[in-house]
C-alpha cells in the first residue's frame, strides 16, 4: 500500500540530503516512477468499477488517482529544480595536477 504522506516525507529527506543535484533528481524520479505505476493501476481499477456500475467506489478511486497524479507531477518538478541547482563542485573544483601539466610548467620556467 502506498501512503502519500510517506512518499512526501521521503521526498523531503531527499531534498535536504547532501547529495548532488543529479543524485537528488535520480532518487526523486525513482519515487515518481513508483507513483506512476500505482497511478496506472488505480486508473484501470477505476474504469473497471465504473463499467460494473459501482459509481461510489469508482469516484473514490478516481479521487485517489488524481491525488497520486498530482504527487507524481510534484516529484518530477522537484527533480527538475534539483537539476537546476548549481553544483558545489563547479565552483570549488580545481584541476588535478598530472605529470604532463607539471612538465609543461617546468619547461616554461626554463
Amino acid at each position: 500500500m502506498l501512503i502519500e504522506s510517506s512518499v512526501r516525507q521521503a521526498a523531503e529527506i531527499v531534498e535536504i540530503s547532501h547529495v548532488g543535484g543529479i543524485g537528488k533528481a535520480r532518487k526523486l524520479l525513482r519515487l515518481a516512477r513508483d507513483i506512476r505505476k500505482k497511478t496506472k493501476h488505480l486508473g484501470a481499477l477505476c474504469i473497471r468499477l465504473a463499467h460494473n456500475g459501482e459509481w461510489v467506489r469508482a469516484n473514490r478511486f478516481r479521487q485517489a488517482f488524481e491525488r497520486l497524479s498530482e504527487l507524481h507531477d510534484d516529484l518530477r518538478e522537484k527533480a527538475r529544480i534539483a537539476l537546476r541547482q548549481p553544483s558545489e563542485l563547479a565552483y570549488d573544483a580545481k584541476p588535478t595536477p598530472t605529470p604532463f601539466t607539471s612538465l609543461s610548467v617546468q619547461e616554461a620556467r626554463k
